[in-house]
């Protein structure tokens, strides 16, 4: 490797310099090789106590070098979380690639980012200033990190469905949903899907279809229907186009009706 630089920096001021000429010491849960590209020079940030999962009445919180792991197993980030943290990859790796590596090279396995979206996350950015943008839209500026991710816990059920070639393979599609029903009627919900467009995304529209509607077997139907209508996948080696629509519409359904069942 061509690293001839090691920063390690004890403050934000410290490291905001670092950053802009050199990247974080991050790794997410697919490691490239080489693991930093042609980086010359590396900013390990363990210094700046991001490791931590909090909660308080503003919601959870979770500092960016927490290993998936601790995600895993953390009675605080609740059980779409902990799902999704075990999914996304092996024993090993989680205890070694943290939370801030993932967001930071979202080409991975989805199950994470998925739950994420649905939790209707925000990341907290740290640089000349502190910024907070929805994990739906941000971008990193030069001397910038992502510190935290915050979300509030959800009111109702969750539920990740996926498919893969192996139980313990990267997930060919997957789809995350929150929803929160009263009486038989759908009062919040959150729809995410992962492998059927370019980057895993909420379904708003279909979102729309649901809201303020009776949850019924036609109507969780009716949404896998439009999620095949909508989304925009492309062939590869793992799938057509053609079975990754299929799959997304099956899963949309499937992970409705868990999280109606509250299993």
């Amino acid at each position: 490797m061509p690293i001839k630089n090691y920063h390690r920096p004890a403050d934000w001021d410290t490291a905001r310099a670092a950053l802009r000429d050199s990247p974080p010491l991050l790794l997410g849960p697919r490691v490239p090789i080489p693991p930093y590209g042609d980086a010359v020079a590396l900013t390990d940030l363990s210094r700046l106590e991001l490791n931590y999962i909090t909660a308080d009445s503003a919601g959870v919180h979770i500092g960016a070098l927490t290993p998936l792991q601790a995600l895993a197993e953390s009675s605080q980030v609740g059980s779409l979380l902990n799902e999704a943290a075990r999914l996304t990859t092996h024993y090993g790796l989680r205890n070694v690639a943290t939370l801030g590596g993932l967001l930071l090279t979202p080409a991975g396995p989805p199950e994470i980012l998925l739950a994420l979206l649905v939790l209707d996350a925000t990341l907290v950015i740290r640089g000349d200033s502190t910024r907070e943008f929805p994990i739906t839209n941000y971008s990193l500026q030069s001397g910038e990190m992502i510190a935290e991710v915050k979300f509030s816990q959800p009111t109702g059920e969750t539920a990740l469905e996926r498919v893969t070639r192996t139980p313990r393979d990267e997930a060919i599609v997957a789809v995350a949903v929150t929803l929160r029903v009263d009486a038989g009627v759908c009062r919040a919900v959150k729809l995410a899907v992962a492998g059927a467009g370019p980057r895993p995304a909420c379904v708003q529209s279909v979102e729309n279809i649901l809201l303020d509607q009776p949850l019924t077997a036609r109507a969780m139907a009716e949404a896998a229907e439009s999620v095949e209508a909508v989304v925009n996948p492309a062939n590869d080696y793992k799938g057509s186009a053609d079975y990754r629509r299929a799959m997304a519409g099956v899963l949309t359904r499937r992970a409705l009706e868990k999280a109606v069942q509250g299993k």
